[in-house]
């Protein structure tokens, strides 16, 4: 889990990158492949976003709520962090 203050940004950030690389498409969460129309593409981009909203705190969650890709909530949390 992502900590409210972010003091753990830089090892979540990498276990997040982790898991996304093996349960979902990395290249979705980097930018590296846009959406095609496919329901594989819906269906890995929507796994990327629901990792983010199953591990970070409430509170982080209202900062996100509006971001609609993953690659936006991770670009989000590198700047904020």
């Amino acid at each position: 889990k992502l900590a409210e203050d972010g003091r753990n940004w830089k090892t979540y950030r990498a276990k997040y990158l982790e898991v996304a690389a093996t349960e979902c498409s990395l290249s979705i969460v980097a930018g590296w492949e846009s959406d095609d129309g496919t329901k594989d593409w819906e269906h890995q981009a929507g796994v990327a976003r629901m990792l983010f909203l199953i591990t970070i705190p409430t509170l982080l969650r209202r900062h996100i709520r509006q971001l609609r890709t993953a690659q936006e909530i991770f670009k989000y949390f590198a700047k904020l962090f």
